[in-house]
């Protein structure tokens, strides 16, 4: 080999060296680029989580402390026993707080409770001490309120995280406000704190967000891995009490390792070799927004779709809705017609059987609105006893037919302010279910009145549910037994008809069930008395 050949051999190595090193820089500068980047977004998801995650402890609060007989009962005298039946319990059943302290109006602290058990009410407890600061703003903010103001126009909640020796809380004071214009006013509000571990919220950052070994660890400063990244938990004077760690997704250096052994085997190649990765790298970056684009489209089908079924069932609803009415308008004047018995009885089968149809379109009509928002609410005056016995008779049939027994026990004789209709559609699918699902026994439907409030309540029999099967019946199109073989037919309708109309009314409805026992439905609607 000549010198000159040799030499221009070594300028050949030399230059395809310097391009591959070239191309290794800039994909390592990219790569870096979009570490960086993810790692950024990854600590905003973070900091937006943690921040969430205080703001969930408060709304676990207001649950129970925008309520007129929590204000009754820790403003008047020291009723522990209702304390420790309806508020720590409670925490701890709903929402997995660990620690709770009440205060009364004059700022007495009347019980603390921890895991649910009262253990006292020393100020110097720890949990109480930690909670203290919180409490001390949420009343300083309350302070000169308005008092004519209800619900979450009146309540005052602090939140922040605490440390109780060397763990690390979520923690929240909310005053204790009234929920009704008839609710107490009181010249100084009652206050309820409460914490649960901050682990609680790292658990979910993996399938939430997509974090990978996530952890807490508490101290000033994080002790950090390889390629590890943190935020920091600040307390309540902005001290930090801990960091969140996790090891971000690094996808720019995934896609330089993927380069790297290609780089190498094409070291002693021609620039062409480098031209035809940066094209496949661009490649790469096309069909990534290929790909994104394609998920937008394919949501926006998905939505229409949705929209399209929306209409197409609230349009096949009207149109079957107009012949059974004239098919039922029919059997009302044929049967005055009939002269046997027999024929009188066949066509009160039929009757009900076009009325349950009826039902079955009306309600999906009303589902159809309540999911558009289109359900209105015409309040007029109204007998609640009247209401009841009229609904209760028409499922009268029914019942005696599956040989029950179906009481009423009315005694809400007094004139209410409401939608009619709407509320007999409410209470309806309730008392249909009960019959439905009871075998033998007796369905009950009872209602009882305070100034401002109407309670029904329907009672059955029947075999009852466990607590995660009574979390779901509120789901369009989901019942208790999904299963093929269940013993009962329908649609999975009616009691999220039922939830969505007691919450247009400002109301709610409360399950109260046994497997084996029965079940309770307590509907609680906001009616004023006519005037």
């Amino acid at each position: 080999m000549g010198r000159r050949t040799w030499k221009t051999f070594r300028v050949a190595v030399l230059f395809v060296v310097l391009a591959a090193a070239g191309v290794l820089t800039v994909l390592a500068v990219v790569g870096s680029a979009i570490d960086a980047h993810q790692r950024e977004k990854e600590q905003t998801l973070v900091e937006l989580r943690l921040a969430r995650a205080l703001k969930s402890v408060g709304e676990d609060l207001t649950a129970n402390t925008i309520w007129d007989e929590a204000v009754v009962r820790l403003s008047g005298p020291r009723d522990l026993d209702w304390i420790d039946h309806h508020v720590a319990p409670f925490f701890v059943a709903q929402s997995g707080h660990e620690a709770t302290v009440v205060y009364d109006g004059p700022g007495r602290l009347l019980r603390v409770s921890l895991n649910g058990e009262a253990t006292g009410d020393d100020p110097a407890e720890p949990h109480a001490a930690a909670l203290s600061p919180l409490v001390a703003d949420a009343r300083a903010r309350s302070v000169g309120r308005d008092r004519a103001a209800v619900a979450m126009a009146a309540v005052r909640v602090s939140t922040g995280v605490v440390q109780v020796a060397d763990r690390t809380f979520l923690a929240a004071a909310s005053t204790v406000v009234r929920h009704t214009d008839d609710g107490p006013i009181r010249d100084a509000d009652p206050i309820v704190a409460s914490m649960k571990p901050f682990e609680t919220m790292i658990a979910p950052l993996g399938p939430e967000l997509g974090l990978t070994h996530a952890s807490y660890q508490s101290g000033v400063e994080p002790r950090l891995g390889s390629h590890q990244a943190a935020v920091a938990v600040p307390g309540l004077d902005d001290q930090t009490l801990g960091w969140i760690v996790w090891t971000p997704e690094a996808p720019g250096a995934a896609i330089l390792r993927q380069a790297v052994p290609l780089m190498l085997a094409l070291l002693a190649a021609t620039l062409l070799a480098a031209t035809i990765l940066f094209r496949r790298v661009a490649e790469d970056v096309r069909e990534l927004g290929e790909s994104e684009q394609a998920l937008a489209v394919a949501l926006r089908k998905a939505e229409a779709a949705s929209d399209a079924k929306s209409r197409f069932l609230s349009n096949i609803s009207h149109e079957l809705r107009t012949p059974l009415n004239g098919v039922l308008g029919m059997a009302e004047i044929i049967e005055g017609d009939l002269l046997t018995p027999q024929q009188k009885d066949r066509m009160v089968v039929l009757k009900e059987a076009g009325k349950a149809q009826l039902r079955l379109i009306e309600n999906l009509l009303t589902a159809m609105r309540l999911q558009n928002e289109a359900v209105t609410l015409t309040p007029a005056a109204f007998v609640p006893d009247k209401l009841l016995k009229r609904v209760v008779g028409d499922y009268r049939a029914t019942a005696i037919a599956k040989g029950l027994k179906l009481k009423v026990e009315a005694q809400t004789p007094t004139a209410r302010l409401g939608d009619e209709d709407q509320i007999a559609r409410l209470i309806e699918p309730i008392l249909d279910n009960a019959i439905r699902f009871t075998a033998s026994g007796t369905v009950t439907v009872r209602s009882r009145e305070t100034a401002r409030r109407l309670v029904v309540e329907v009672l059955d029999t029947g075999p009852g549910m466990d607590p995660g099967t009574a979390q779901t019946l509120f789901t369009a199109f989901t019942q208790g037994d999904e299963t093929s073989t269940r013993a009962t037919d329908g649609a999975g309708l009616g009691l999220a008809i039922s939830h969505g109309l007691a919450t247009l009314m400002n109301g709610r409805i409360e399950v109260e069930s046994k497997p084996g026992e029965g079940s309770l439905f307590r509907v609680t609607l906001p009616l004023s008395a006519a005037g």
